[in-house]
């Protein structure tokens, strides 16, 4: 064996999973095919019983500080919002901090904990038998061939650990289309702050901790044509003028993606040496950071 576990994927679901078999001295490697690191976030905050695993661990230091705590939470983008408060917990909130951070905070502490980590590595194939798993991934210098006990899937919705394991994933498609762009508003002060339901969908506009806004615009009875295609500005002032009629006014965009409601979960979450956990194992409407929330969760039940 060349490593204990092959974590496939390295987003915070496969990196969590490194640092619980990393606390009990497992061998780990994780392959991620990015070089480095997402500079944008496409999920915002930690919900209680995730913030309550992470106290768990010793991992809140710096990430929660008296800015980052919210006692409401947007549930898959439902209206009115969730009230925390009512929850029996030592941590009744949103921790309100970007998945980039957590990435980060999680890989510091895989590292300490002795794991590799890999980037620049995807994976092209996976072989198991009775004994162990082979992952072979092309990397900067090379194709790199791992003999392992497990492999795990850990990337994504589009995972390909699923797909060479031959393991399906049935479901519904989308049936909603969300568009998001954090950006600057030209007068924070003129727009209502949180969700706004018309009958053509919501828009929903969160202030940042660092001075920006997060605008996500859902549209109903109709789904993104190409889900990969890029949004561009024109086409998010569009979207927030169908849901609300009249336009937002808003600058200096700096990131911008769409996202769907498709359902999906996997028939099986294991097959022989091989296992599944987050978006690998299930999709679903993102909206309010249940995936990363829900991913983080089956890491520290999997480790």
């Amino acid at each position: 064996m060349d490593t204990s576990v092959v974590i496939v994927g390295g987003g915070p679901v496969g990196l969590m999973t490194a640092c619980e078999l990393g606390l009990v001295g497992v061998r780990v490697t994780v392959l991620e095919r990015a070089e480095r690191r997402p500079e944008h976030s496409r999920a915002w905050g930690l919900h209680p019983r995730t913030v309550e695993t992470l106290d768990r661990r010793g991992l809140l230091d710096g990430i929660l500080h008296e800015r980052a705590a919210w006692p409401k939470l947007p549930l898959a983008g439902l209206w009115p919002l969730l009230d925390l408060q009512a929850m029996d917990t030592d941590h009744p909130y949103l921790v309100n901090v970007p998945q980039a951070r957590v990435e980060e905070m999680l890989e510091e502490r895989a590292r300490a904990l002795g794991v590799t980590v890999l980037r620049g590595h995807e994976v092209r194939e996976l072989e198991q038998d009775d004994d162990g798993a082979t992952v072979t991934a092309s990397g900067p210098s090379g194709d790199v061939r791992l003999r392992a006990a497990y492999a795990v899937g850990c990337d994504g919705g589009r995972s390909t650990v699923r797909r060479l394991a031959g393991i399906d994933f049935p479901g519904t498609p989308a049936s909603v289309a969300s568009l998001l762009c954090d950006c600057t508003m030209v007068d924070m002060g003129a727009e209502r702050r949180g969700m706004t339901r018309t009958e053509r969908g919501t828009v929903n506009i969160n202030l940042r901790p660092n001075g920006t806004a997060r605008i996500v615009t859902t549209e109903f009875d109709t789904a993104h044509e190409d889900r990969d295609a890029p949004v561009g500005i024109d086409e998010f002032r569009a979207a927030v003028r169908r849901v609300l009629g009249r336009d937002v006014a808003m600058a200096e965009p700096t990131w911008t993606a769409r996202f769907g409601d498709a359902t999906r979960q996997a028939d099986r979450y294991r097959a022989g040496r091989v296992l599944l956990a987050g978006d690998a194992a299930h999709i679903h409407f993102p909206y309010g950071g249940l995936g990363l929330n829900l991913g983080l969760q089956d890491a520290v039940n999997l480790g």
